[in-house]
Formats: C-alpha cells, structure tokens, sequence
C-alpha cells in the first residue's frame, strides 16, 4: 500500500473437526466497487498456486486435507469484508516431485508469486 493500513484479522473458534476459519477487515484507501476488489483479489494471488479466490463464503469442509486457502471478497458500506478457510495442516504428498514454490513448504517465498 506504501503508507499505513488498518486491518482487522478476526480467527473464530466454531465447533468443526479441523481448520481456521478469519474474517479480515480492513478499510479501502479508495472507494472500490465488488467488480474492482475482485479483480484486484484475483489478479494479485493469480500465481500463488495454493490461494483460491472463491465468489461463495469460504468453509473449512472444501479445504481439509489441502494445502488450499479458500478466499471471498465483499464491499460491504465501503468498507473491505475479506473471509477465509485454511486446513491449517501443510500437507506435502509429493514432496520429492512439487518445485519448492508448490511444495506447500517454507522454502517458498511471498516473492515466488
């Protein structure tokens, strides 16, 4: 952003077998429609192979067992409405065959994207 943001992250602590449901806040430096916030969704984790920016509210069920972070993207009275479910589990089946940036390890970077 180059300047400071104020960001809201809300984890919620709901009765499911496994996983991590947040809700993030945050306000936009300028107003933005669904369409724009989307757009900018998408285009910005396009090549982060694990980062799903899904149009249905996330839930933990459709990314158990993955390496998948479902995310959803609202404009709700101008501000930004951001939720998401992870497993919270790496998983790696395929270690030895997924390049370091898919492998679902730390040894890929934010700079992989």
């Amino acid at each position: 952003a180059g300047e400071p943001v104020e960001v809201t992250f809300t984890p919620h602590l709901i009765p499911m077998d496994r996983g991590i449901f947040s809700t993030i806040y945050a306000t936009p430096r300028r107003p933005m429609t669904q369409e724009q916030l989307t757009d900018l969704y998408r285009t910005y984790y396009a090549k982060a192979a694990f980062v799903r920016v899904v149009d249905h509210l996330p839930a933990t069920k459709h990314v158990s067992g993955t390496n998948f972070l479902d995310l959803a993207v609202r404009v709700v009275r101008g501000r930004i409405i951001a939720a998401s479910a992870f497993d919270g589990v790496i998983t790696q089946p395929n270690a030895g065959l997924a390049a370091p940036s898919q492998s679902g390890t730390a040894s890929g970077t934010a700079n992989d994207r």
